[in-house]
């Protein structure tokens, strides 16, 4: 598994623990989501075809459960900070 296939997946098991955790959790779910997009658009054509074949598998278990606790503020820092690079064009 590729590093930015590894760090996408991890970011995304935040971000469901984050959606499942609701209400101002939902705000940092999204800041999430954000740097996610920024290492989606980076990844392997191969690698986004396995995460893309994920939604094709209707009764599939999960890959993971959400179990990451909140994250703390480097997290969130370090998402916007990845945001502000890819709103300026800058690679991480």
């Amino acid at each position: 598994m590729s590093e930015k296939m590894h760090n996408y997946l991890a970011l995304e098991e935040v971000m469901l623990a984050l959606d499942a955790r609701g209400g101002d959790d939902e705000y940092l779910a999204d800041l999430v989501r954000d740097v996610m997009d920024t290492i989606w658009f980076r990844l392997e054509d191969a690698d986004r075809a396995v995460l893309d074949a994920r939604a094709s598998l209707l009764d599939a278990p999960p890959l993971f459960e959400p179990t990451t606790p909140t994250p703390t503020q480097a997290l969130v820092d370090a998402a916007v900070r990845a945001r502000q690079i890819a709103w300026k064009g800058e690679k991480p």
